[in-house]
């Protein structure tokens, strides 16, 4: 094990040379690239009203509403359950960290100071999803498409995109 003799690796991290790439700059690497956030954008426009679970509103009061709910977008499902996604919160987070990769490094080091050494399961934030394909529905009629179009694009039935349509809209 690569350290100082304490045990520890996390220290180990600090010796690299400064031209030496980080260990995790590779992983980091590999995720996937995202350059969108629709739910987090809309989150903190649109959906700024609907209520995210209590583990996210606890990052959120660390980070801002569109960095946790960011998080939770770029997280990687973790284990069998395909629902499920953990993120491990160090006590030191770098540049190349996948953490300031998800959130960027100024919200990744505030979050290290509040929940340092944790694994955070993040969970689905099924209202503000709901809110947001609603959203996305009475936009799309609005613009002209059809119950059936809208229902393709968002993978739900005729009648589920149908009762998310403002009855005012249909008319």
């Amino acid at each position: 094990m690569a350290g100082n003799g304490t045990g520890r690796t996390g220290t180990a991290l600090a010796r690299l040379p400064n031209n030496a790439p980080h260990p995790d700059a590779e992983y980091a690497r590999s995720l996937p690239a995202r350059t969108a956030f629709p739910l987090a954008d809309f989150a903190v426009r649109d959906g700024a009203d609907v209520r995210l679970p209590e583990v996210v509103e606890d990052i959120a009061t660390v980070i801002g509403r569109h960095a946790a709910i960011r998080m939770v977008e770029a997280a990687r499902q973790t284990g069998a359950r395909p629902r499920r996604r953990q993120v491990y919160i160090p006590k030191r987070v770098h540049e190349a960290h996948p953490l300031a990769a998800m959130i960027g490094l100024k919200a990744a080091r505030a979050l290290s100071v509040t929940h340092a050494h944790m694994v955070v399961e993040l969970p689905q934030c099924r209202e503000l999803v709901q809110a947001y394909e609603a959203w996305l529905a009475a936009r799309w009629h609005a613009e002209g498409w059809t119950v059936p179009e809208i229902a393709v694009e968002l993978c739900r039935s005729e009648r589920a995109v149908a009762a998310m349509i403002p009855p005012e809209a249909s008319r």
